[in-house]
């Protein structure tokens, strides 16, 4: 049967509803008990975004963890931990880690807020002495620290009372109701004990979530571009604790795909912001984008080492722990060059530059022929330019056509990937979703082709580096060799499999469907253009 909550307003009493409840149902109390009660999440919230709560409680006897739905007392899974974990793989084997491995990734768990919560515990009985319901008064405060730290001492968080009914038992549980409805005047808990106390703590979750995009097909072109780049400034100056405290490697990769945004539309746009101010913007992204790349190079081969270590026999898999050890010591080398990258004067420089121009007004009336447009018509052009690049880098490829070709045709998938996402609000939502699933079937052949292929090279000269450095046994030679061979099957399966990714890319439909969706709006909006300029010169005369 299904819990019931109550809330018991800020200004009620939790202990009128309890003497209430037990003049009333012959409650027998035991011993309030006062838990830790710790909410966690990760950097981006996603175990918010999939509709759960992730939390820790600890008391006196122990610590668990519960993973529940959001608004529900029903429990997707529960263990016990001897300290909160910091990622998924800290979880001992379980099927709330297996569950839980699919929402997190590589993200790191972060405490979003903890509460002391006191726990009052009543049950009723029948008859014959057998419990028929229980009944749980809870009242959530800061915790200790966050009293000594913001002189917090008896503010109330929360109040609720919870029924917790037994199989059979429903009279007991409607009687209660009734009773803290009808004589107690308290209403069913509508939020989610997590989201009382984000609201406390002024915290706003899911934030970090917020899809970059435009939204309004007749803003200016200049003034879209601007807004699009200072959200992906944004992100990157969210980013940055992240990289420099170290605590999961998706920081830098979210970083660095602003700054692969970000370089992407300054190449892409055009006629829109002045080429004069942007050229050395381009030159400090593209500058940007290099020092940041050995660093998350390292990053995916470690977080790839698991995935290699399947793809040899199970007798040969330790011997390439060196290989894991090596790439630990250079990923420390590049993670402490990148920090003084982050704190160097010429990164301060760029960031409050670049805020500065993007904060700088547009001009009434733009020189530049494409600032002016509706955004939607500039970005219409421009996928449109983008695809018919991609489709005719494509067609040429045959079976025999060097590596090279298919990466300069990921480079060019990626950019229309960037320009869909960007202005795909200014479309048909079921049209440019299936755009961007064809076009994302192939980025990820593309994508796989590519990594396998750098894999390859680096594996080989991570060898060199070793013996270079300490010395490489025979043992573990052979078996990052093998590794590479492995790698190189792969490499031709996923060859092989992109001239049927890429008809469907280049299909008739999805070519018209492209042509039809762009052509429509930059019809209507010039269209509207017009109508605007026409009523405008006829009020003017």
């Amino acid at each position: 049967m299904k819990t019931t909550i109550f809330k018991i307003p800020r200004n009620g009493s939790i202990r009128q509803v309890e003497a209430f409840l037990k003049q009333n149902l012959n409650l027998q109390f035991q011993e309030p008990n006062v838990i830790t009660r710790t909410y966690l999440d990760t950097f981006d919230w996603r175990i918010f975004s999939a509709g759960s709560v992730l939390e820790s409680a600890m008391d006196e006897i122990g610590n668990w963890l519960t993973w529940r739905p959001l608004g529900a007392e029903q429990v997707y899974g529960r263990c016990p931990i001897d300290q909160i974990p910091g990622f998924v793989w800290d979880l001992g084997e379980s099927d709330i880690k297996t569950k839980l491995e699919k929402i997190l990734e590589f993200r790191a768990l972060l405490p979003v807020a903890t509460v002391a919560t006191r726990i009052h515990i009543a049950y009723v009985h029948d008859d014959q002495g057998k419990i028929i319901l229980r009944i749980e008064f809870q009242r959530d405060c800061p915790s200790k620290d966050d009293c000594v730290k913001n002189n917090q001492s008896n503010i109330n968080i929360g109040k609720r009372v919870h029924l917790y009914p037994i199989k059979g038992n429903k009279g007991v549980i409607k009687k209660a109701c009734r009773l803290l409805q009808k004589e107690c005047h308290l209403v069913p808990l509508s939020d989610d004990p997590l989201i009382t106390t984000l609201k406390h703590y002024a915290k706003e979750p899911g934030r970090k979530l917020q899809i970059i995009t435009v939204s309004d097909p007749d803003q200016r072109a200049d003034t879209a571009v601007k807004n699009i780049f200072y959200q992906l400034l944004e992100t990157m100056k969210d980013n940055e604790n992240g990289i420099i405290e170290d605590i999961d490697s998706e920081f830098l990769h979210d970083f660095r795909v602003a700054v692969r945004r970000t370089r992407s539309l300054l190449s892409q746009i055009r006629n829109v912001l002045p080429k004069r101010r942007i050229t050395r913007f381009k030159r400090d992204f593209a500058w940007l984008g290099e020092v940041s790349g050995p660093a998350r190079d390292m990053d995916v081969y470690l977080l790839s080492f698991n995935e290699y270590k399947k793809k040899l026999p199970a007798d040969v898999r330790e011997d390439i722990t060196p290989l894991y050890e090596f790439l630990q010591r250079h990923r420390h080398k590049e993670h402490d060059q990148l920090v003084k990258v982050l704190n160097s004067v010429r990164y301060r420089k760029l960031k409050q530059d670049w805020e500065k121009f993007l904060k700088t007004p547009a001009p009434k009336h733009s020189m530049l022929k494409n600032a002016n447009l509706p955004i939607v018509n500039v970005a219409s052009e421009h996928v449109w330019r983008a695809y018919r690049k991609a489709y005719k880098e494509g067609n040429i490829i045959v079976a025999d056509s060097p590596a090279t070709l298919l990466h300069e045709l990921r480079k060019t998938c990626k950019k229309l990937r960037y320009l869909n996402e960007f202005f795909q609000n200014l479309y048909p939502e079921n049209k440019m979703r299936k755009l961007i699933g064809n076009l994302k079937d192939l980025q990820d052949n593309l994508g796989e082709f590519q990594d396998l292929q750098v894999q390859q090279d680096s594996l080989q000269h991570f060898i060199s580096d070793m013996e270079n450095e300490t010395g490489i046994d025979l043992e573990t030679r052979k078996a990052i060799e093998m590794l590479v061979t492995r790698l190189a099957i792969r490499n031709k399966k996923v060859r092989s499999a992109f001239d049927v990714k890429f008809r469907k890319f280049s299909s008739p439909s999805n070519s018209v469907l492209y042509k039809n969706i762009i052509a429509s709006q930059r019809k209507l909006h010039s269209t509207i253009g017009q109508v605007s300029k026409t009523k405008a010169s006829l009020v003017k005369h």
